[in-house]
């Protein structure tokens, strides 16, 4: 989700501005998006472009994603037909790290068969690894 938004693939992208909320109480622009270019950033099994659409939404004044929806369809030359892909992800600023952090991810996908499967993965308990080292620099003796 975040590599079509690197600014590595800006290019291939269309954005427009949409209307402004406020999430966790900041200020947040909604940013809609629309895959323009080929070849595609997610593509099939079958290397088949598969175009990418969706929303974040970003604090103005600092630059962070708050909230993504992003929706990539998959062309149909797959045993199950076409399918269309949409992934949810909300960040929250965790206090012990100082930033936003995945807070959760809700995918959906669905077929032209109309199956459905979704699932959701929550995130928590983010820790900050750290690694302590030691240098003892020994005496080379002169030969």
């Amino acid at each position: 989700m975040l590599e079509l938004l690197d600014a590595r693939n800006a290019r291939q992208m269309r954005f427009k501005k949409g209307g402004e909320t406020t999430i966790d109480g900041v200020t947040a622009w909604e940013i809609r998006f629309n895959e323009v270019g080929r070849p595609t950033v997610v593509s099939s099994v079958n290397r088949l472009d598969a175009p990418s659409e969706g929303r974040t939404w970003i604090d103005p004044a600092t630059g962070t994603l708050l909230r993504s929806e992003v929706t990539v369809r998959i062309p149909g030359r797959t045993p199950g037909g076409a399918v269309k892909a949409t992934v949810k992800v909300t960040f929250l600023n965790d206090p012990k790290l100082g930033f936003w952090v995945p807070s959760t991810m809700t995918e959906v996908y669905e077929t032209t068969r109309a199956e459905l499967e979704s699932g959701e993965a929550t995130y928590s308990n983010y820790r900050m690894f750290t690694v302590d080292t030691r240098v003892i620099i020994n005496s080379i003796p002169n030969p």
